[in-house]
């Protein structure tokens, strides 16, 4: 019985001093305009403590902010398998919160591996990337993702799921490839059922004389009577508005300003103001529901 208890004492101390640096991870300050941030330091500090396989195991650890600095590191060193660390983020369907400068933002787990790995593919060809959220990214950059065949699997995985995919990621996937048309069903049935505005702008971009009519009575029934709340149908309804007023047609910028003027549009007033000037519209008024 001693010499049980001698042997567990040193994995009993290695347990606590783990999970003591996890919390040290998960209490420092995050602030990304520090670099590295003491964030950042603390979790160098749990990797180096760690052997491969200890420090693999935490892609799959319960609290996200570890599981990303982990899934972070295992893509960038090569060492990882971002097509299964994609699966199962999607399978959680987590946000958390990143810092960005001196604020921070909430963004799924599953769309910063997903960009985590994009990025890896540009970087590893030499690259350089400077990203931020709402740009378009690089044609040529995107056709090299969409030339990579883990890459190809995670869109695929993404196009056909039913968890939730987040609009990062489906700005990236639909600039990475031509879908297949053998897909086009799929892509349609997201666009007209599940109110994605990216699906739709990709269907009218490459078969509009297919979708033009389907589309219009979209935007004269569902788009009209749809609920836009959250931050993902929020960018879909303003990537929707912006369908309707490059078209050019009166009728169907009535449509968009119509559902504007009806809306409650909270913080994202101004941004939909920034849309309509950017087509020498009017702004909408200072006092609405």
């Amino acid at each position: 019985m001693k010499a049980l208890i001698i042997f567990l004492i040193p994995f009993l101390c290695f347990s606590q001093s783990k999970e003591a640096l996890i919390d040290s991870v998960l209490t420092a300050n995050s602030n990304s305009s520090i670099f590295p941030s003491p964030q950042q330091i603390k979790f160098q500090e749990l990797k180096n403590a760690l052997n491969h396989d200890e420090f693999t195991s935490l892609a799959n650890h319960e609290n996200g902010t570890i599981r990303m600095y982990t899934c972070h590191d295992l893509i960038k060193s090569g060492k990882g398998n971002p097509f299964l660390m994609f699966k199962n983020e999607l399978a959680r369907e987590e946000e958390i919160d990143i810092s960005a400068g001196c604020t921070s933002i909430s963004k799924y787990t599953s769309a910063i591996v997903y960009d985590d790995f994009w990025t890896s593919i540009q970087e590893n060809a030499g690259d350089s990337i400077i990203y931020y959220p709402n740009d378009k990214p690089i044609k040529r950059m995107s056709r090299r993702a969409g030339r990579n065949v883990v890459m190809n699997r995670m869109d695929s995985l993404a196009i056909f799921t039913d968890k939730h995919v987040s609009f990062r990621i489906w700005g990236l996937l639909i600039e990475n490839n031509k879908i297949s048309k053998k897909f086009l069903p799929r892509i349609e049935y997201l666009a007209f059922n599940k109110n994605n505005a990216i699906a739709m702008e990709y269907l009218l971009d490459h078969y509009p004389r297919r979708y033009k009519k389907k589309a219009e009575a979209y935007f004269k029934d569902v788009f009209q009577t749809f609920s836009f709340k959250s931050e993902d149908e929020m960018y879909y309804y303003h990537g929707f508005t912006e369908i309707l007023l490059k078209t050019g047609k009166p009728e169907m910028t009535e449509l968009a300003i119509a559902k504007l003027k009806s809306d409650d549009l909270g913080e994202y007033k101004s941004w939909f103001n920034e849309l309509l000037a950017g087509h020498n519209l009017p702004a909408l008024p200072e006092e609405q529901q």
